[in-house]
């Protein structure tokens, strides 16, 4: 009975001490977890929000800018504000853009050092036929990520649509806003 308490006595707190251990690493990870699901939701509220206002902003807080294809993303937006701005200042069309709601879910996160790769199922709204923008790919996303700064930012994404939307992984990209409006100011005159 007595080699039982004495055992007791050892191993229980043994135990406790490796479960507090393990604590503050789970902690850590989901705190990592965390700030990856802001930093690619922050994305999107941010690239929806500038999409809405017609206005670019700054993406480099969601975007490592060091890299082609982030760096494409945002010459891409860019160019489709653009496109919008001149179409409806030259009544081309109407302003049909409409906010819908964009759903995550974020299938697995696996972080290793300051890289980590996010898998993301992005859902909208059913109901109507609501319309997203060219930079929200609805289905399967890969989303690779990297802590620059001590915040994560994205560096590639892979997604499962039939174009790709940067238009390039490999060369950057000029944004030329003057042939935008010549390209834009030709298709509607019938050239």
């Amino acid at each position: 009975m007595r080699n039982r308490q004495l055992l007791a006595c050892i191993v229980l707190p043994l135990i406790f001490l490796g479960l507090i251990g393990c604590y503050p690493s789970s902690q850590r990870t989901l705190a990592e977890e965390a700030r990856i699901k802001q930093t690619i939701e922050g994305y999107y509220a941010k690239s929806l929000e500038m999409w809405m206002s017609l206005t670019m902003g700054d993406l480099s807080g969601y975007l490592d800018l060091d890299s082609v294809q982030t760096y494409n993303k945002v010459i891409v937006l860019e160019e489709l504000i653009e496109r919008w701005k001149h179409a409806l200042k030259r009544g081309y069309t109407e302003d049909r853009r409409e906010k819908h709601k964009l759903y995550f879910r974020f299938d697995s996160i696996e972080i290793a050092g300051d890289k980590a790769v996010a898998r993301v199922f992005l859902s909208g709204e059913t109901a109507g036929m609501p319309t997203y923008p060219l930079f929200v790919n609805l289905g399967e996303n890969t989303y690779r990520l990297r802590r620059v700064d001590n915040r994560w930012r994205i560096n590639e994404h892979n997604y499962s649509s039939k174009f790709l939307y940067e238009r390039s992984k490999t060369e950057k990209l000029e944004l030329d806003i003057e042939k935008i409006q010549e390209e834009i100011d030709r298709e509607h005159r019938g050239f």
